[in-house]
């Protein structure tokens, strides 16, 4: 199941390649009167749509996870079976006491454990050894993929094995898109693990030398959850939005992250009244890539936030700022900052 919803996504990946050049060239030709190229641009785009929904889980699904106050030692304990098939000529050890609250989803928490557990298996030269244990830590700590100082109580999933290591020239491209060292791999486990740890608010560290490696999965413990202070993002009062979005659950995430700011929203029709626009690439709206347009083509000066499932990178038409999908909030804040000239 995990690895199809993987190569699902790698197919969707390609797919929006295509779709991203295309939505540009739209762009780029909104005023155009020669219907040979509007029909084949139209057509271009009819394929790739329909081409995404026949292998799209949900983008906005894999941009998401349902987290939750829940007992993180529970999934380890219930997958012993599995895991021990996975392991199947090393020993497995676990140790995981019930009670180890966190805030995580447990669905994406019992992929990353198949994850770390297949990858710590292929690292065995002999018959080997494999701790997977959960516990609540206090914590000092340098997140392995972001650089985020890892400090206080979190809930703790630590794979470990004493397989043949990681060499140490290669350990900075571990969690890569497309990075991988095996045959007919596809570099996508350790990226998935990356995204999905970081959008249940976490952390990552993996520690290795020639006698094993450790991997550790910090999580939101859930007694911190109301200790912590909320986060002043510093965006002006009385900021709006104009947002453009399907019926693929965008919509709704969009919207909670621009109540958290305390940004309001106007409606798509009346986007001389918004600060900025909101549009997510995937939305069926001819009204909204008409406005697009024209912001790209008159270098209009209302900012668009654009949500792709690919990277395109900066944009030369216009005031664009692309978000590539998966995204936490974060990111999302980090973008509309950006968008508002918030320095």
């Amino acid at each position: 199941m995990l690895k199809e919803r993987i190569s699902l996504h790698e197919l969707n990946n390609a797919l929006t390649v295509i779709a991203g050049a295309t939505q540009q060239l739209d762009m780029r030709l909104h005023e155009t009167t020669d219907d040979y190229l509007r029909n084949k641009i139209a057509t271009l785009q009819q394929a790739v749509s329909r081409a995404m929904q026949i292998t799209r889980r949900s983008g906005w699904e894999f941009a998401k996870t349902d987290n939750k106050v829940v007992d993180i030692a529970a999934p380890v304990l219930e997958m012993r079976g599995v895991l021990s098939m996975i392991v199947s000529n090393a020993e497995l050890c676990i140790d995981a006491v019930p009670g180890c609250l966190a805030v995580a989803d447990l669905v994406e928490v019992e992929g990353i454990l198949i994850n770390l557990v297949k990858n710590a298996v292929e690292s065995l030269d002999r018959r080997g050894r494999i701790s997977v244990t959960v516990k609540s830590e206090k914590c000092n700590t340098i997140c392995s993929t972001c650089g985020t100082h890892v400090k206080g109580m979190y809930a703790v999933i630590e794979v470990s094995d004493n397989g043949r290591g990681i060499p140490p020239e290669k350990m900075n491209s571990i969690f890569e898109h497309g990075y991988t060292t095996k045959k007919g791999g596809h570099g996508l486990g350790l990226y998935n693990l990356r995204i999905k740890t970081h959008l249940m608010g976490g952390h990552v560290t993996v520690a290795s030398s020639p006698v094993g490696t450790t991997f550790k999965i910090y999580l939101i413990n859930a007694n911190r959850v109301t200790a912590e202070p909320k986060v002043d993002y510093n965006i002006p009062a009385g900021k709006k939005a104009a947002v453009f979005a399907g019926g693929n659950g965008g919509l709704a995430l969009i919207q909670d992250y621009l109540a958290d700011l305390r940004i309001g929203t106007v409606d798509a029709g009346s986007c001389k009244k918004a600060d900025f626009i909101v549009y997510d690439a995937e939305a069926d709206n001819g009204e909204a890539r008409a406005v697009i347009g024209r912001c790209a083509l008159e270098h209009h000066e209302l900012p668009v936030i654009c949500i792709t499932n690919y990277h395109i990178g900066e944009s030369i038409f216009g005031d664009i700022h692309y978000l590539t999908k998966p995204f936490d909030k974060d990111a999302f804040v980090c973008t509309v900052r950006k968008a508002l000239k918030i320095s």
